[in-house]
């Protein structure tokens, strides 16, 4: 069991975890992660009150005044929590693409512009949306996900469509319409349908005026199918390593062993279906996508083919190409982010699983090979505390099944399995960086918790004597008394 003084410890030290740094991302050998210099938060954030919000909703004439006064309290509420949350990225390359690409989208609408507000979002859901009063989130998990510029020209064409075309108002009246009649058909499987294919319409519809809006631009339409690809990902069985290669590196060491049975590929679709059961209802097994808000993405990509096939572009003018950054450095940074905000909330194997990943590709980069040893010593720790019972904290819902099996690993590892897994990363890890300060503190660390406080004492006083004034120099003294 460990004292009191030594939880204590840990969570004096996990604060240290979240420090201020630079905002510009950099990738090569090491990687900074986005940080924001100034605690200040733009002028925007403040100038803004339910009754600017209600005057910015578009259509919202067209509402009754309580209906209305409803909805802009929702939009006022979700953006400062948002807000107060830390949630939204500030000022740095990321925010500046994003807002460069809406800048290309708009600038055949210029008297639109100005109607709109775009913000990065640390979510990693795969996913984008426009709120009623032209406020627009862009999800860091889609920009991860994504290809090129032309797909995320896309859908944020497909949410600016939402806004210009006064979706929401209109959904909001066909609905209140729906619940009148409703009044003597409550809950009827027609009533439901009804309410529901007003979305789905509407669905449809931004997708086909996205098209509009591309066809000035230099961004490619078609990309725009592919883009509902990624979007179907969400909900289909993938697997982004089907030769296993992460788990031969990561896992299958002198350091880790495990039961082959816990990665077959009947224990991966019980899993994958136990992940499903949670949203799925009876009702959605019966009917299908009468009962999804969102159309079949497949639907919609035959629809969008129709509409380019039979799209004259050759007589639209094109508004010029904005310079800005590369996409798929973009990617890289949107990736990176990933493995950061995964360890910023705890989602130890969220984190480990997205850096494994990214190490395909980066073997040598010192910020992935370091978070892998953060994640594992921190996954062997929690399992100690909480009895052996690993806490996976999934952020998202994801369908690939080189997560699940990460998963699956790490949830069947015993604490003294898990605890040899950390320390012999670790060990490895302190081989390939020896002049890395994050690298020999960690390397304490799991000593201890594997191999016991004497053994550690000598990582310790190193750790000291090398890096006088380091980040944990206050951590590390405090563990050495406790060892007196």
């Amino acid at each position: 069991m460990i004292s009191k003084a030594v939880n204590i410890s840990i969570l004096l030290f996990s604060l240290l975890l979240i420090c201020v740094g630079n905002s510009v991302a950099q990738i090569g050998d090491d990687y900074v992660p986005i940080r924001t210099k100034d605690s200040k938060l733009p002028n925007e954030f403040f100038n803004y009150s339910k009754a600017t919000i209600s005057a910015n909703i578009n259509g919202g004439e067209e509402l009754d005044p309580l209906k209305l006064d409803k909805l802009s309290r929702d939009i006022y509420h979700f953006r400062k929590e948002y807000t107060e949350g830390g949630n939204f990225y500030l000022n740095n390359e990321l925010t500046n693409y994003v807002q460069g690409t809406a800048n290309e989208l708009l600038a055949s609408m210029p008297n639109e512009k100005s109607n709109f507000t775009f913000y990065l979002s640390r979510s990693m859901e795969i996913n984008a949306f426009c709120m009623a009063d032209g406020t627009v989130i862009i999800n860091l998990g889609l920009i991860a996900s994504l290809d090129n510029e032309s797909q995320l020209a896309f859908i944020m064409a497909h949410e600016l469509s939402h806004y210009i075309k006064k979706h929401s108002v209109k959904d909001m009246q066909r609905t209140e319409q729906v619940l009148s009649y409703d009044n003597t058909n409550q809950g009827s499987n027609k009533s439901i349908f009804r309410r529901l294919q007003f979305s789905r319409d509407s669905e449809f519809d931004a997708d086909g005026f996205a098209i509009n809006l591309l066809a000035a631009t230099n961004f490619d339409p078609n990309e725009g199918v592919t883009a509902l690809e990624k979007l179907r990902a969400q909900d289909t069985l993938t697997d982004s390593d089907p030769t296993q290669i992460l788990l031969t590196k990561y896992f299958e060491t002198e350091y880790c062993h495990f039961d082959s049975a816990w990665i077959s590929e009947e224990a991966i679709d019980k899993m994958n279906s136990r992940e499903k059961s949670n949203r799925t209802n009876l009702l959605a097994q019966d009917f299908g996508d009468l009962l999804s808000t969102h159309p079949e993405i497949e639907k919609r990509q035959y629809a969008l083919k129709e509409i380019i096939s039979n799209f004259n572009f050759e007589d639209i003018e094109k508004t010029d190409r904005l310079e800005r950054k590369d996409f798929d450095y973009i990617k890289q940074v949107a990736q990176f982010e990933m493995v950061e905000n995964s360890m910023r909330s705890s989602y130890y194997t969220y984190a480990l699983y997205n850096a494994v990943r990214l190490l395909e590709y980066h073997p040598k980069n010192i910020y992935l090979n370091t978070t892998l040893s953060k994640s594992l010593y921190w996954i062997s720790y929690y399992k100690e505390i909480n009895s052996g019972k690993s806490e996976i904290r999934q952020p998202i819902t994801t369908n690939d099944k080189a997560f699940f099996r990460v998963k699956a690993i790490i949830e069947n590892l015993d604490v003294t399995a898990a605890k040899k897994l950390s320390y012999g990363n670790a060990k490895i890890l302190s081989d390939e960086l020896p002049s890395n300060e994050l690298t020999l503190f960690y390397m304490a660390l799991n000593t201890e918790h594997y191999l016991g406080k004497n053994a550690s004492f000598t990582y310790y006083n190193k750790y000291l004597k090398t890096y006088p004034n380091g980040q944990y120099v206050t951590f590390v003294n405090n563990r050495l008394d406790q060892m007196q």
